[in-house]
């Protein structure tokens, strides 16, 4: 049985050069490393992907909401500059798009920030119901009724 120590050089291993990397000759990954990291990431994936849909459902329904808001002030500015100019306020939505204080297209839409916005008046002096669609014309995102103003 040989009991003698190794020799000194066998024993002291030259310290790396300055700013080389201690993994230097290393393979890499192991498959296995790889299938836990994708695993890893595929769960989070899975927690996260599901409130990114509601953050953007929320936003959108936000954005259609100030779409509204901003065609009612539209709608109260085009009243205001109305009875500025004919010393008689108006009752109707006709009234202003005749007179071409609010400019409304074909269906008393109006284009605002990318949605189609749609005035509906049931009577003179009436309740203004707001409803904003999407850029389609077709998908209703929100409505809203107002007062006369």
């Amino acid at each position: 049985m040989n009991t003698r120590p190794a020799p000194a050089a066998a024993r002291l291993r030259p310290s790396p050069a300055p700013g080389a990397s201690r993994w230097a000759g290393q393979g890499g990954f192991t498959l296995i490393e790889l299938i836990a990291v994708i695993i890893l990431l595929g769960i989070l994936a899975a927690y996260l992907a599901p409130r990114y849909a509601g953050v953007t459902d929320e936003a959108s329904r936000a954005a259609s909401q100030a779409a509204a808001s901003e065609a009612y002030a539209r709608l109260k500015g085009a009243s205001q500059l109305y009875l500025l100019d004919t010393t008689t306020p108006s009752q109707q939505l006709s009234d202003l798009a005749a007179a071409r204080y609010l400019p409304l297209g074909a269906g008393s839409a109006l284009n605002i920030g990318g949605y189609v916005v749609k005035y509906t008046q049931g009577s003179p002096g009436g309740d203004v119901t707001i409803q904003v669609y999407g850029t389609d014309g077709v998908t209703l995102l929100y409505t809203k009724n107002y007062g006369w103003p």
